[in-house]
């Protein structure tokens, strides 16, 4: 009896030890397993309901926008174009009218009321989310629609990416200042607001998503953010679906990945999307550089911009506005290789002219046509040239181009292959967008079109402050506390 008595003694002090050592681990392990779910992205049931109604709020905001634009283009530029869906018939001469003095007019009320809405807006984002503690100014998105739409609407060379981008921005980081639950995460909602208005504007949920964490870093993605902007992306766009459900012109076209015998092909591109994007960034730079040097008024500029955009479009209509159909136009005119080399100078030279200087417009637009035109260009040249090897159509080419440009641009490759897949309607050129996109970023990592980006987390004053704060609180990392802060 002693004996049986001794070993149930054993076995009971047994499973108290290993009780005990089971909850010291799990103790110990608290704030690495709060810190992995904060580093993948995972929510609770608050952060769900706030990144759907970011969602809808930029979806709409997106959907307003884009109409706006579409509209006064129908009443401005389109009708000199020939275009069907004009609701006036204007003569050509009447873009060196209008379009210098709509952005006159956008320019000086950017540079009275918010000049952080100047320029691509993109900038401003990144700007706002590493050095101004996710805090954009309720004026700054307001300013932008109102000057982008001017300046869209009336053809000048931009995009819709930039001005939704700040204005997601905003409505994320204005929502989440007014919530004091979700205060602390500030920087996640303005990122979320980011991706919404992009799969609204452009019916990429995917894309917008992974555009809005990419674009933050160099070599770096915001993770954290990663499932509350896949929701609200999702939310934007079906939102904007419900109003816009044809999406692009290029969905249109048809697009074939023939095998690896194209890869040479796809490789050989990766050096001129490599160096046009060098080129296009190098002037950029110093039309940004001489501009702030001037003396002359800072709203002068995208003025003298848009006269040069508008004298450039009355031999390359090609330059005005946010238009992807031009490359399906491209396409099916079949012009020769010298003169699509000219639409891409010109094209450069009208985005590089007005919006370097502070024009407000978006640059996604503009790269993507431009790397289109690189793609159909490259495809041609390769045919006449009789290169040996297989060469991919002159479409297949055009939405790779699309991708690498944009990539070689931003530091965005996996955002930009998503996006240009769900622009295309498809997903058959995935290997050669991964391959091109991919080398492409290697080739071209000394530079980039956004200042304001940090090469990775690391190096990001909002990480940097969150580390900062929690070793002065004595709390550890993975805090639920101070979640909201990198």
């Amino acid at each position: 009896m002693n004996l049986i008595s001794d070993i149930k003694k054993k076995i009971t002090r047994f499973r108290l030890l290993y009780k005990k050592a089971i909850l010291n681990k799990k103790k110990k392990n608290r704030p690495l397993d709060r810190l992995s779910a904060a580093e993948i992205g995972v929510t609770d049931w608050t952060k769900i309901f706030y990144s759907l109604l970011i969602g809808m709020v930029c979806g709409l905001i997106g959907v307003l926008f884009k109409y706006s634009v579409n509209l006064l283009a129908r009443v401005s530029y389109l009708g000199s174009l020939g275009d069907e869906s004009a609701f006036l018939s204007l003569p050509d001469w009447s873009i060196l009218v209008f379009l210098p003095l709509a952005a006159l007019l956008a320019a000086r009320i950017v540079y009275r009321y918010a000049p952080d809405a100047s320029g691509t807006g993109s900038a401003a984002y990144i700007a706002a989310f590493h050095h101004k503690n996710a805090v954009i100014r309720p004026s700054v998105p307001i300013v932008k629609f109102f000057a982008s739409t001017l300046n869209l609407g009336f053809g000048a060379s931009g995009g819709f990416e930039g001005p939704i981008v700040l204005m997601g921005a905003g409505a994320g980081s204005w929502i989440a200042g007014k919530i004091k639950k979700i205060r602390n995460d500030a920087h996640i909602y303005m990122v979320t607001g980011v991706a919404a208005g992009i799969g609204a504007v452009f019916l990429a949920p995917l894309g917008g998503a992974l555009t809005a964490i990419e674009m933050l870093y160099r070599e770096d993605y915001e993770t954290r953010a990663l499932v509350p902007s896949l929701l609200a992306s999702v939310t934007g766009y079906f939102v904007a679906s419900i109003f816009d459900p044809s999406g692009f012109a290029v969905k249109n076209l048809v697009y074939a990945f023939n095998g690896i015998c194209e890869i040479p092909s796809y490789i050989l591109f990766t050096f001129l999307c490599s160096a046009s994007g060098w080129l296009f960034v190098k002037a950029f730079d110093n039309i940004r550089e001489f501009c702030s040097r001037s003396s002359l008024p800072s709203y002068l500029f995208p003025f003298f911009g848009a006269v040069v955009t508008a004298l450039i479009a009355l031999r390359f209509p090609i330059v005005l506005g946010p238009r992807l159909s031009v490359l399906v136009d491209v396409i099916e005119s079949h012009p020769g290789v010298i003169i699509v080399a000219m639409f891409i100078i010109a094209k450069m030279a009208a985005t590089t002219l007005f919006i370097a200087p502070g024009g407000s417009g978006g640059i996604f637009g503009p790269a993507l046509i431009i790397g289109g035109l690189l793609g159909i260009a490259f495809s041609r040249f390769l045919t006449w040239s009789g290169f040996p090897l297989p060469v991919p159509d002159p479409q297949s080419m055009m939405l790779v181009g699309m991708a690498a440009f944009f990539a070689a641009i931003s530091k965005a490759p996996f955002g930009s292959v998503i996006m240009v897949c769900e622009i295309g309607g498809t997903f058959a050129l995935l290997p050669p967008l991964l391959i091109v996109c991919l080398t492409t970023i290697v080739m071209t990592k000394n530079f980039t079109i956004y200042k304001s980006q940090v090469d990775n987390r690391f190096k990001s004053p909002a990480h940097s402050r969150r580390l900062i704060e929690e070793a002065l609180s004595g709390t550890s990392a993975g805090a639920p506390k101070d979640h909201g802060q990198s």
